[in-house]
């Protein structure tokens, strides 16, 4: 869990993926990943994260409903969503395509990456893309209570159903 990193759990990696300085800590096997888009673009941050509400949308199906003028402005659109065939990022040409028209890619059944000048910026734009999913789901919600209520005025002027006979 990232809330609970140490010091010594952070790692510093060559542009060629070795690990600089001493530690029994072993390099992430999504390092491939991190290593080809700073190799890529002219990033100075990457990171990943694992976003409860975002990946509770792209497993529904349910695109991020860009419904605040700064999520629409700093997200620029929907994320692209690249296919995830396991729980590693062993595929990385389809995330660097997705990564020439956005700062932040989904990867299915698995979180997001996003990117930018440093740390704070990359993490502002996955903050942003959750505050989206967040926002995603309780208007999902919201329609489907007034919808609930609709369905409930409708059925008031119906008959209503015999649930028990005159014996029950």
């Amino acid at each position: 869990s990232l809330g609970f990193l140490s010091e010594d759990a952070i790692l510093s990696v060559s542009p060629d993926g070795n690990m600089l300085g001493d530690s029994e800590q072993r390099i992430s096997t999504e390092s491939r990943m991190h290593l080809a888009l700073y190799k890529e673009f002219d990033y100075n941050a990457v990171i990943h994260l694992h976003p409860p509400c975002l990946n509770s949308l792209v497993g529904a199906g349910v695109p991020l409903a860009l419904s605040t003028y700064e999520t629409a402005l700093m997200l620029g659109g929907m994320p692209p969503i690249v296919h995830q065939s396991g729980p590693t990022v062993t595929e990385i040409g389809p995330l660097l395509d997705a990564f020439t028209t956005q700062s932040i890619v989904i990867l299915e059944k698995h979180g997001i990456v996003a990117a930018g000048d440093d740390l704070l910026e990359a993490f502002a734009l996955a903050d942003v893309a959750e505050e989206a999913a967040r926002l995603t789901i309780n208007q999902h919600i919201l329609q489907g209570s007034r919808g609930a209520e609709e369905q409930k005025e409708k059925s008031s002027d119906a008959p209503a159903l015999r649930v028990f006979s005159d014996e029950h």
